[in-house]
């Protein structure tokens, strides 16, 4: 190889420049990850390089010399980015304003499955900004529910241990698409929005996959469905909890 990574972490999940072939830096006596890498400095942070990466030259007890694959080019630290596609569920309580003579009744809990992608990009080291979106459906005798949520989201990160990061994220949906069904007597449209406050908690298992479990509370309202007569035009708000959990491309 004509260069070599130079990384932000010692997991080599964050690659910030390149070292060109035989240029000479200096690096840590000693190396880390389970001698994986090896630490140097570049714009007086601490960065890492990938042993393999090294041809080295002892020149005293507590320092080396390596000769590199990589012209050292630092850049921008680039913004950390994942993208999870899941399965998530949901628990939600219905309120209807009045009771619907059907199957679904005001007060009634139901459960929502679906999928979910999320795009997300690191804004600071604290902060990042998502792209989402959800696909959720439920049934209760002859009724049914369909919806397609996207929108914008928020993560603050919380935590971070080695491999694990926990985060608070705050989502704002909006319902391009709902569909409420009642046997084959009619089949309406309609739209809305969701509000969610959740806690995220990503595990990378390697360098670039790993697993994303999440839960929050969530309030969803739908504009008013036109139903033919004799039936009653139906407005839905829900509020509950969802779960999800997802796999993850680390990036």
């Amino acid at each position: 190889a004509e260069k070599a990574v130079i990384f932000a972490d010692k997991y080599m999940t964050s690659p910030i420049g390149f070292i060109a072939k035989n240029k000479k830096i200096t690096i840590g006596d000693k190396p880390k990850f389970k001698g994986k890498v090896y630490p140097l400095i570049v714009s007086g942070r601490i960065a890492f390089i990938r042993a393999q990466d090294l041809s080295l030259e002892r020149q005293s007890p507590h320092s080396q010399t390596l000769r590199a694959e990589r012209f050292l080019q630092v850049t921008k630290k680039k913004n950390e980015s994942k993208f999870i596609l899941g399965y998530t569920a949901t628990q939600s309580k219905v309120a209807l304003g009045e009771n619907n003579n059907r199957g679904i009744y005001d007060g009634d809990v139901l459960s929502f499955y679906g999928l979910a992608a999320k795009l997300e990009k690191k804004a600071s080291s604290q902060w990042a900004l998502q792209l989402l979106s959800n696909y959720y459906l439920t049934s209760q005798e002859s009724e049914k529910l369909k919806l397609v949520e996207v929108g914008m989201g928020g993560s603050y990160l919380l935590l971070e241990y080695k491999k694990l990061f926990l985060s608070l994220d705050g989502k704002i949906l909006y319902i391009p698409y709902s569909s409420y069904s009642y046997e084959e007597d009619f089949k309406m449209n309609s739209k809305g929005m969701t509000l969610g406050l959740g806690i995220n908690m990503d595990l990378v298992l390697g360098e670039s996959w790993g697993v994303e479990i999440q839960g929050g509370y969530y309030y969803t309202r739908l504009n008013e469905f036109q139903v033919p007569s004799p039936y009653e035009n139906m407005a839905f708000t829900f509020s509950g909890l969802r779960f999800g959990v997802g796999i993850g491309y680390y990036y």
